[in-house]
Order: C-alpha cells, then structure tokens, then sequence
C-alpha cells in the first residue's frame, strides 16, 4: 500500500511495518531513488503489518493506518511528527482491521475482521458500528452519489444509503478492489473468481 499526504511525501505500508519517504516527493530528482525511513523527527512509525487497503489519506492530507485493533493517525508538520491513536470502542476490534476508506466529508469507515463496519469522525471520535456486511470487509467505496460500497471476503458485494443490501454475489472469493466508472458503473474484483459489472 502507498498513499501521499499533504505535504507531498510518500508513505509505504507492508509485512514489515509503515515507512515514509525522506523528504516530500518534488524533493526527488528524477530518476533518483526514494529514501525511506521509519521514524521521523524522533517519533517511530508502527511496525506492525500493513494490510491491502488499510492505508489512506484523509481529506486534511493526514495519514491513516489500521493495523491489529486500532487506528494510528500521522501528520507531518513543521514541528515534526503528530501522531495519534484511535480506539474502536467496540470487541470485535480485537480482531483487527480488514480495509478502511477516507470519505470526503473526512470521515473514516473502518472494516473490522470480526466483521462490522465502523465510522471514525473527522477528529479520530468513534461513531459506532454502522454495518455488519455477513463476512468482513475486505474492500470500500464511496461512490460519486456519496453511497458507500462494500466487498465482503466471502465474494458478497454490498452497499449502505439509508439501509444495507446486498446487491451481488456472482463471485466466490474476497473482494479485493471496487472501481466505479465515469459512467457511473461499478466494476468489482476478487482475490481469484475473476471481475463483474454491476
């Protein structure tokens, strides 16, 4: 996973933990390599494994990583490293985050591995559980209309305006990406039973 923040730099999530680029991306010349680092100004960054979709960028540019049961938020500023920690306040937490997605109005919705879905508002606050897809997340979306759309592990595809339905199940393995089109189609991917229009 990779995602730029507001201040042009490059952060990297994988097996091995969460890195950051140096220095912001313009920086670079081109051609040259990027240097990462895993601590910045003093502050170290999380080593712990970076999941498939558990690394976004808020609409203010900070940084959002879901890893084990909690969130951690970074921001580059000029002072350094702000950094803060995000509990669910719910026990299904304790399982671990599956995907998460920055919504535009700067929310964060958060996937959990015990299987429901969570809202964090704009400031890091909990809202609650606010879905309970039948298997977990493993990829969201929110649509141009604003709707928010899930694929689930068990290859369901489902979505959530004022109530949650499922809308697909023609493939049978987790969803791994859902991308929707200019036109306004939805196309959904999985981990191996292939892709769907929808």
């Amino acid at each position: 996973e990779v995602a730029e923040d507001s201040t042009h730099h490059l952060w990297a999530g994988s097996e091995s933990g969460l890195v950051v680029s140096e220095k912001p991306l313009e920086a670079y010349e081109p051609g040259l390599r990027i240097h990462f680092v895993s601590r910045v100004g003093g502050v170290p960054l999380e080593h712990m494994r970076v999941r498939r979709n558990c690394l976004v960028v808020d609409r203010g540019g900070g940084v959002w990583m879901g890893a084990q049961s909690r969130l951690f938020r970074y921001r580059i500023t000029t002072r350094g490293l702000d950094r803060s920690v995000v509990e669910f306040g719910v026990p299904e937490a304790a399982s671990g985050v599956s995907c998460m997605l920055a919504r535009r109005d700067g929310s964060i919705i958060v996937g959990l591995n015990g299987g429901p879905v969570v809202a964090i508002d704009s400031n890091g606050k909990p809202g609650g559980i606010i879905a309970r897809p039948p298997s977990p997340a493993g990829v969201l979306m929110e649509s141009s209309s604003g709707t928010l759309w899930g694929g689930s592990i068990d290859g369901s595809v489902w979505r959530l305006d004022d109530v949650f339905r499922i809308v697909n199940h023609d493939l049978s393995e987790r969803i791994v990406s859902l991308l929707e089109t200019t036109r306004g189609e939805l196309w959904v991917a999985s981990l191996g039973s292939g892709a769907v229009r929808i």
